[in-house]
């Protein structure tokens, strides 16, 4: 007769129970995994967002898009003292569509010029702005334009006033092309997407997916040495 252990040797149950038992720790770990992922997932804006508390600085500076409330945010600054000047973006060239309006008769103005209007409900005089010319539409264009204007006038701090989501990249590139001895201080605005969770809105979505597209671009850029800044004025 077969001894105990060889019995358990050929058991073909004990085979089917370690089986089953490597089985629920794949679907545990794969859960987990899971579960991981989602919790991410919910919270893929806020890894985004970059916020520093507001201290004096040489400039405010504004980006292009996101109005009202970027203008709106670096009026309140302004007006708390923070900065003595505001620095605007404008396109070198007029948008197209600005003809099709006035065609129709939509008095509909650049943001720049929008911008500017917010900013002079704010107290902001016209001789504390001062408008970066950019010849490409994006947000390293524009913020290579504003460094040049920063190294021109003898500017070291600026206060980056930008949408949340898309804070963390625009400080990148703004410390980027300012160079070492520039002091970033990204304040965010109100976001023109409202409060909700960012999946259930389409367009905090979109911006949550191009912001994240952004910054694989600025991480491939960096490792393959395409990140230099332009140190021109």
């Amino acid at each position: 007769m077969p001894t105990a252990d060889e019995s358990r040797i050929g058991d073909p149950v004990g085979s089917r129970s370690a089986g089953r038992a490597w089985c629920w720790l794949w679907v545990l770990a794969a859960l987990a995994s899971c579960a991981a992922l989602g919790s991410a997932g919910l919270w893929a804006d806020a890894f985004l967002v970059v916020n520093a508390p507001l201290e004096p600085a040489d400039a405010i500076v504004i980006l292009l898009g996101g109005l009202p409330y970027r203008a709106m945010t670096a009026g309140e600054i302004y007006r708390a003292g923070y900065a003595p000047r505001v620095i605007v973006s404008r396109p070198a060239t007029e948008d197209p569509r600005l003809g099709l309006f006035r065609r129709f008769g939509v008095d509909r103005r650049e943001d720049d010029e929008i911008a500017i209007k917010i900013l002079a409900g704010y107290g902001v005089p016209p001789s504390a702005i001062s408008v970066s010319m950019t010849d490409q539409l994006g947000t390293r264009p524009e913020l290579r334009a504003v460094s040049r204007l920063l190294r021109r006038e003898g500017l070291r701090s600026v206060i980056l006033v930008t949408d949340p989501v898309h804070s963390r990249r625009a400080s990148l590139y703004m410390s980027l092309e300012g160079g070492k001895g520039l002091r970033v201080i990204p304040r965010v605005s109100e976001s023109p997407y409202g409060v909700g969770p960012w999946w259930r809105n389409t367009q905090k979505a979109e911006a949550v997916l191009h912001e994240y597209l952004g910054l694989v671009a600025f991480v491939c850029h960096w490792l393959t040495g395409g990140l230099r800044a332009d140190t021109t004025t």
